[in-house]
């Protein structure tokens, strides 16, 4: 065997928090075999090579005791093991991780490498904003939607919406390339509609398609909405892979924004005790691929999927300085009713998109009048 040499690696190296129940010898025991599977996946006294044990395992770096009944472990890991290539940055942060129950994925620590690797959001949250004209209020976000209408339907909702003063409209993520609402259909009557609403008021509603799919046509896609003068596109990366946002972000015929939508990725954070928190995963992770907005699911703050906590958190990764990484914007939607629009924003100071779905579709002869109303309760939110 001739592995490669350390000279080969900068030194340069991220650090990864993994939340493990038990006891400390327990979290040791755990970290000690996370530095090995995440990275070799051999035993450590197979490993006779230095450069095998000092840069390509991970490294316990501390322990320490949490509230919840376990330990939060810290591991770094060298950068030079991803490659450049996201697939593999998730794999080294939580690939084998997955398989073990009571672990969780708490935190992460970018490293200049790390950093330099991953372009980030294109536009991110100002140039969102700049976009709208709405520089400090909650965005308004609509959506087309029940799965089933037809094309011209869809396109006259759209077209309401913007009369009403929507910031964005957003496909359903059901809605894909059906026999009955083709994708390039769709998206030509849409984006049609939105610009005659957008020219007969002066607003600047942007329109997001869904142009969720096999991956061999995102790009296709993409740059279809783009020449049909979508303003974004919405890609659920639970089903795509996180891979598709950074490939349509990075492509140079695109250049538009992109929304991640969590279906597809609920599994990972539903159990408090294992998978991803969800802070990392609709919050840091998709910021670092190049989404430039990410929906977090909503449920009603009394009883809650996500806790307050888990949205103050991803208010943070979704903001937080990182070097060259612009903030993403974060969405929120899901049965959200008028009620609440003020305790949503209030609780992410305003910098967030609120997604009003089957409330504008209560009224269907007033549709345009709730969205009228619903725009200046936010406006009023400065």
């Amino acid at each position: 065997m001739s592995p490669v040499s350390t000279a080969s690696f900068s030194g340069d190296r991220f650090h990864v928090h993994y939340w493990i129940r038990g006891t400390e010898a327990d979290a040791r025991q755990q970290a000690e075999q996370l530095c090995l599977e995440q990275t070799v996946e051999l035993p450590k006294e197979l490993l006779v090579e230095p450069c095998l044990r000092e840069q390509i395992i991970g490294r316990v770096e501390s322990i320490q005791p949490d509230e919840s009944e376990g330990y939060v472990v810290t591991i770094s890991f060298a950068s030079e093991l991803l490659g450049n290539e996201f697939p593999q940055f998730l794999n080294v942060l939580f690939g084998m991780a997955s398989l073990h129950p009571h672990l969780q994925l708490r935190g992460l620590e970018p490293s200049p490498l790390l950093l330099e690797m991953f372009d980030g959001p294109q536009f991110g949250a100002q140039a969102i904003r700049a976009q709208c004209l709405a520089p400090t209020r909650p965005l308004l976000c609509g959506v087309l939607k029940p799965l089933g209408l037809s094309i011209r339907e869809l396109a006259t909702l759209a077209y309401t919406y913007a009369l009403g003063g929507l910031d964005l409209i957003k496909d359903d993520q059901g809605l894909m390339n059906q026999p009955f609402c083709r994708f390039e259909e769709r998206v030509t009557h849409c984006t049609e509609a939105v610009a005659r609403a957008n020219q007969q008021t002066g607003g600047h509603t942007l329109y997001i398609p869904n142009i969720t799919g096999p991956n061999t046509l995102l790009i296709d896609r993409a740059t279809f909405a783009r020449a049909a003068g979508a303003g974004g596109v919405l890609i659920c990366a639970g089903l795509t892979g996180f891979d598709a946002i950074q490939i349509v972000a990075s492509h140079h015929h695109v250049r538009l924004p992109i929304m991640m939508h969590p279906a597809g990725l609920g599994s990972f954070f539903v159990h408090r005790s294992s998978g991803i928190a969800p802070s990392i995963l609709l919050g840091l992770l998709p910021r670092l691929a190049g989404a430039d907005i990410s929906i977090l699911p909503y449920h009603d703050l009394d009883s809650p999927l996500l806790g307050q906590d888990d949205y103050v958190l991803a208010a943070y990764e979704s903001g937080r300085d990182l070097p060259s990484i612009k903030p993403l914007l974060l969405a929120i939607g899901g049965q959200i009713q008028e009620d609440k629009i003020n305790e949503i924003a209030a609780l992410f100071h305003n910098q967030i998109i609120i997604i009003v779905g089957s409330a504008l579709l209560r009224e269907p002869h007033a549709i345009r009048e709730t969205c009228q109303r619903l725009r200046t309760m936010v406006d009023r939110l400065t």
